[in-house]
């Protein structure tokens, strides 16, 4: 599965979700409406099971995606994997058609049961999870994964000395996810194992439940051997199982509708060594409000006409700034900071913030991507990269947004950038990474192909007092750049950007601190403390209390990736 194809379109993943999770409210087989109309909700099931529309691999997939889109399992939009044989519903998935749902005549219930935890997944602490019963059912809202990452417990209508069998399926694929035998004193012959749902799909989890013409059937050994596959959604058949083993049915079905999630993207990772994490991020990327057409904050149509087609997006940009250990005395508090690593990481269920005054040491660059790997047949794909970040959080939503640009030469491995300009909004600000690529370019070490840098406002960058002028929009379409890579945070005027304003004489006390909790001139101060400085950093800066307020730094650099 190469990430270089994880994406055909932002549009195509919206219409895909968009199809896929269908409003169910008020369905006959929800937990609230089936208790006193079983029969209504075992019909709707019957009629469920030849619905050609009703499902993510329904014909409306037909209308967004081609057949060879379809049948590539590198498209985590499209793969529906048919072979060439279209199969619309779940009775032609699961049984090709050869199904009597008469023979459906009670409801299996299903529930899966999560205590609240926090998890870590794509580089990011603390998702939540929170405890909940889910009741299965057709008419169910999508849930993600890691609420059904456990066995669930099962309850249904049995007769005396009748013995059941329980096929665990996802439809989509054909994947077998568990078996079990001889319910209701059931064992498990294949343990449950929790869809791996990375795509950007809903896809459908099936539970369908045979009678056994006796207990303790033997399995026959070949179609277990079918089932433990990994091909097994290839080569098992659900009816051929039935017919071998004198199984009666399916006298129940029930299904649910399951979501990707962080959780399955990191098991995923974990058992398969490939990273789509960066989904997730382009998902973010394209809810944040500047990035949404008519809301920039820009009225001259700077940042606004930057392209951000994110459907060739394929490379994780990891982005990191040290955080040195720190001791000092500022606006009348006492702040202490042991030495740590900031990883920009935009999908964190908590937020991300970065004290200003880090952000002006250049920070570490890495890069992942399938597209970067050696192949088996060559070398690896040859990239040319610029990277740009961009502050388009101005105060007042005039100045047009600030740039600074990377030329990484000849390395794949981790960088650091040279020092070069940079500006940002003093205050809240967004602070974007854009990875760009310009095809059919290779760089040396000794070459850089964007030394028309001037021509495009560079040389207006080199004021103290005024936003940069570089033309981002114009200098990316004119070079052909393709998007590759996002990454971003926010940043803040923490205490380091207070105290460093006040060290290097940027600002005097009562102005930098005016306004700060528990700022008083006549608080009792520390003697003999040295406040903390940096060698590295040379800041200009101007502080007032007037909106609209930029500090200035220069940070430069740029990339190329063979």
């Amino acid at each position: 599965m190469a990430l270089s194809s994880w994406l055909s379109g932002l549009i195509l993943l919206l219409t895909t979700v968009a199809i896929s999770a269908q409003s169910t409210s008020g369905g006959p087989c929800l937990e609230g409406n089936r208790l006193d109309k079983v029969g209504t909700c075992l019909r709707h099931i019957s009629d469920l099971l030849f619905d050609e529309n009703r499902f993510f691999f329904g014909k409306d997939l037909d209308k967004i995606c081609d057949a060879a889109a379809r049948n590539n399992s590198d498209n985590i939009n499209c793969f529906v994997d048919d072979n060439g044989e279209r199969r619309y519903s779940l009775a032609s998935r699961l049984f090709r058609n050869n199904v009597k749902a008469e023979l459906i005549d009670r409801y299996l219930a299903v529930t899966f049961s999560t205590l609240p935890r926090r998890y870590k997944a794509c580089g990011a602490e603390g998702f939540p999870v929170s405890e909940r019963t889910t009741d299965v059912n057709p008419d169910m809202e999508p849930t993600p994964v890691v609420y059904v990452r456990a066995a669930p417990k099962f309850s249904m209508r049995t007769e005396k000395d009748v013995y059941y069998t329980i096929v665990i399926l996802d439809a989509t694929y054909g994947y077998v996810h568990g078996l079990i035998v001889d319910y209701p004193a059931p064992k498990d012959i294949i343990p449950f194992k929790a869809p791996l749902n990375f795509r950007n799909m809903t896809n459908t989890f099936v539970f369908v439940v045979y009678r056994q013409s006796e207990r303790d059937y033997m399995l026959e050994p070949r179609t277990l051997g079918l089932m433990k596959s990994p091909e097994s959604g290839r080569l098992f058949k659900l009816n051929e199982f039935a017919a071998d083993h004198a199984l009666v049915g399916p006298i129940a079905m029930n299904w649910m509708a399951v979501t990707s999630d962080p959780y399955a993207v990191q098991q995923v990772a974990d058992q398969f060594n490939e990273n789509y994490c960066i989904k997730f991020t382009v998902q973010a990327f394209s809810e944040l409000e500047f990035t949404k057409e008519g809301n920039t904050p820009y009225q001259n149509g700077k940042f606004s006409s930057v392209p951000y087609d994110v459907s060739k997006v394929d490379t994780v940009l990891n982005v990191t700034y040290k955080s040195p250990a720190a001791d000092f005395f500022v606006c009348c508090q006492q702040f202490q900071y042991p030495a740590a690593l900031v990883t920009l990481n935009p999908i964190s269920p908590s937020g991300q913030i970065l004290d200003q005054a880090l952000s002006y040491v250049s920070p570490t660059i890495s890069l992942e991507s399938s597209a970067l790997r050696p192949l088996e047949t060559g070398p690896p794909t040859v990239r040319s990269y610029i990277l740009f970040a961009v502050s388009p959080s101005a105060a007042d939503n005039k100045n047009p947004p600030s740039y600074f640009w990377h030329t990484y030469l000849n390395d794949r491995d981790t960088v650091s950038p040279k020092s070069g300009r940079f500006q940002t909004s003093l205050g809240p600000a967004k602070l974007i990474f854009l990875l760009y690529e310009r095809p059919g370019i290779a760089m040396s070490a000794n070459s850089n192909p964007y030394s028309d840098l001037d021509s495009y406002g560079l040389a207006g960058c080199a004021g103290t007092q005024t936003p940069c002028p570089f033309d981002l929009p114009r200098f990316v379409l004119d070079h052909g750049l393709v998007l590759r890579g996002v990454n971003w945070i926010t940043t803040v005027v923490g205490p380091r950007t207070l105290n460093q304003a006040i060290s290097t004489g940027a600002g005097d006390e009562a102005t930098v601190c005016r306004g700060q909790p528990g700022y008083s001139q006549t608080c009792p101060r520390p003697t003999g403390r040295l406040t903390e400085t940096s060698t590295k950093t040379s800041l200009a800066v101007s502080l007032y209390s007037a909106p609209g307020i930029v500090l200035l730094f220069v940070i430069v650099a740029a990339y190329a990736s063979i």
